[in-house]
Order: C-alpha cells, then sequence, then structure tokens
C-alpha cells in the first residue's frame, strides 16, 4: 500500500509503483514505473492524478510528467514523476542474481526458496482496480502470484508469466512483489519483481486463462 499508487487518466486508469526520489525536503520529486499504455498522453495537455498512501491518508498529487527512455522503446513501460511536499516510500527493484543481495534457505517462515527468481515463495500483484458495478469505488488489490516461467522475447515484453486468481482491470502497471532474506540474517525484505499489465485471454472469445503477464 505504501509503495502502489492508483493513477487516474482521461482514457484507462491504472497503476504504478514509486521506485525512486530526487530533491530537498519539502521539494520532492517521486518517480514511478507504470505500463506504457497507462501513460498514454501528455500531462502537460491532459490532467493525469496520482492517489497514493501518506501516512495513514491517501493523498492525490498531479502526475508532472511521463519519460520514455530509449531503452523501454520495445516494452510496455514507462516512467512518470510528480512533484508534492509529502514523504512516500520508494520500493526497491530486485535484480535477478545480484551477488550477496539475498541469502537463499530451504524454507523461511514456511515459504520455500524459488530459485528461478531469488525470493522466498511466491510473489504478489497489487494495484489499484477501477469501479465496477458491484464495487463502485477504486480499491487497493493484493493477489497471491504463482510465478510459472518466463518467456523471453514475448511481445512487449512481457517475460514473466504467473497464475493469479483476482488480477482486474485498474491494476496495469501495478507491481509484482517477492521477498528476499536479508544477508546478516534478521528478517525478509520485500522489493519489485516486474510490473504488471496483461492477463492471458483466449482469442475472440474474451475468456482467460488464469495467467496474468508482467514485465520483469
Amino acid at each position: 500500500r505504501k509503495v502502489v499508487i492508483g493513477i487516474e487518466t482521461p482514457a484507462a486508469p491504472g497503476s504504478g509503483v514509486i521506485i525512486g526520489r530526487l530533491g530537498s525536503e519539502g521539494a520532492w520529486t517521486y518517480y514511478f514505473l507504470t505500463a506504457k499504455h497507462v501513460a498514454n498522453g501528455n500531462p502537460e495537455n491532459e490532467e493525469f492524478l496520482i492517489f497514493a498512501k501518506s501516512g495513514n491518508n491517501t493523498s492525490i498529487e498531479k502526475v508532472s510528467a511521463f519519460i520514455h527512455p530509449p531503452e523501454f522503446k520495445e516494452i510496455d513501460l514507462a516512467v512518470g514523476s510528480f512533484k508534492t511536499k509529502n514523504i512516500y516510500q520508494i520500493a526497491p527493484i530486485f535484480a535477478l542474481g545480484t551477488p550477496n543481495s539475498y541469502v537463499p534457505f530451504g524454507g523461511y517462515n514456511g515459504k520455500a526458496f524459488n530459485d528461478s527468481e531469488k525470493i522466498q515463495g511466491g510473489g504478489i500483484v497489487a494495484g489499484v482496480s477501477i469501479p465496477t458495478a458491484s464495487i463502485t469505488v477504486p480499491v487497493f488489490r493484493v493477489s497471491n502470484a504463482a510465478i510459472q516461467d518466463r518467456a523471453p522475447g514475448n511481445k512487449d515484453g512481457y517475460e514473466m508469466l504467473y497464475i493469479s486468481p483476482s488480477t482486474v482491470p485498474g491494476m496495469s502497471g501495478g507491481g509484482v512483489f517477492g521477498a528476499r532474506v536479508c544477508p546478516d540474517e534478521r528478517g525478509a525484505y520485500a522489493g519489485l519483481l516486474a510490473i504488471h499489465g496483461r492477463s492471458e485471454g483466449y482469442g475472440q472469445s474474451g475468456g482467460r486463462s488464469g495467467t496474468s503477464l508482467g514485465i520483469p
């Protein structure tokens, strides 16, 4: 809840994950990752609003800019920024196979070590859903993610595959998170594995397989 944001756009709302901060107290610039299809527009001409947790309250911020680095040209990923005096937490990004960044355990808190992603147990997907006929307000959602495999070279960078029982519209751009054990064995810490963006569909039928896709 402290690093995942909801993004209200002129088109399709989505989510994002706060990953960085520059500036000084009272004049911060925060940066977040989201799906490129959520960041479809120019904040200078249209209003993009962010809903984020500041302490126990939900704050509303205005997106300053969307950034499209050349490294993201072929993938459905973008960086956004907003300026604020508020303090928000930042999600560490997990690089795969980074030496000394984790201590693999056979089991930790009942969670087996996942060697492919270097995390303890499975992951979770987190985002902010859009209103529906039954739930008429945006809701912060968390769903377990049973990570399945990688699909190198998959369209738009969606190379991480996972089974998740409850990913819904609005969660695009949210995060897939996992946990690693601290090097000094004092506990575990959470970090960002991927940006969630799609559910696998069945052609023209509109059905879903239960498999979701993220950009690692």
